[in-house]
């Protein structure tokens, strides 16, 4: 199964908020659709440079490793 991954940056408009399309790939990555916001987060971090206060699921966290590799 492949997933179509993209990375927007919300930007504020005189329209109101609008997305900017940073990024898109696909990638063969089997992420329950449930998980699929947590995997987000921990790109999100990751990308930022921030380390979570809390610790994530080991599968999760091989998901996001392997998202932020492509980027």
């Amino acid at each position: 199964m492949y997933t179509l991954l993209q990375l927007v940056e919300n930007i504020r408009a005189e329209k109101g908020p609008r997305q900017r399309l940073v990024v898109s790939f696909v990638i063969y990555l089997k992420i329950p659709k449930e998980k699929r916001r947590e995997v987000a987060r921990i790109v999100k971090e990751r990308l930022l440079g921030q380390q979570s206060l809390f610790e994530y699921d080991s599968q999760l966290t091989a998901y996001a490793d392997k998202i932020v590799k492509k980027i």
